[in-house]
């Protein structure tokens, strides 16, 4: 009797389980191969920025105050891209606008930085300045057609 599947005492509880239906992003059109790419390279920024970071955090014994609160900000600010990057991964539309307004506010932080940079280390001062390019080509890339239609939602034709 214990073998019989249906009267086994110790079986687990069953439930019903209901199908919602489609899910949207099944309805979706395929993402454009060029948003893939400029993800990718917004994910790469943020890796040079990762060691970047990473390399001020090591002179943190050395540094004066204010500057530890320059680093503490950097650090916020590159978790706050690294969320925003992850929400233009998943298709948020108001993501894409979003990093499309932070990179030109950015613009003179980066060079405040890049001057406590260029007197450190002339290499991360140099992957400092590659990175505004690369950013502004995937912003490109990620206003142009198809993009805004995938961002959207809209269904594939």
């Amino acid at each position: 009797m214990m073998n019989d599947p249906a009267h086994n005492p110790y079986r687990p509880p069953g439930s019903e389980v209901f199908d919602r239906g489609p899910d949207p992003d099944d309805l979706r059109m395929d993402r454009p191969r060029h948003v893939f790419i400029a993800v990718a390279m917004l994910w790469v920024t943020l890796i040079m920025q990762a060691a970047g970071l990473a390399f001020m955090w090591r002179l943190y014994q050395i540094a004066p105050p204010n500057l530890l609160i320059v680093f503490g900000v950097s650090t916020l600010f590159w978790v706050l891209t690294a969320w925003l990057v992850s929400m233009i991964e998943r298709g948020r539309n108001w993501a894409r606008f979003t990093y499309l307004a932070v990179v030109p506010v950015s613009i003179p932080f980066l060079l405040v930085q890049l001057g406590f940079t260029l007197q450190t280390s002339v290499p991360a001062a140099l992957l400092m300045l590659l990175q505004l390019p690369v950013q502004i080509a995937a912003l490109i890339m990620l206003f142009i057609r198809p993009a805004g239609a995938w961002f959207r939602g809209e269904p594939a034709e």
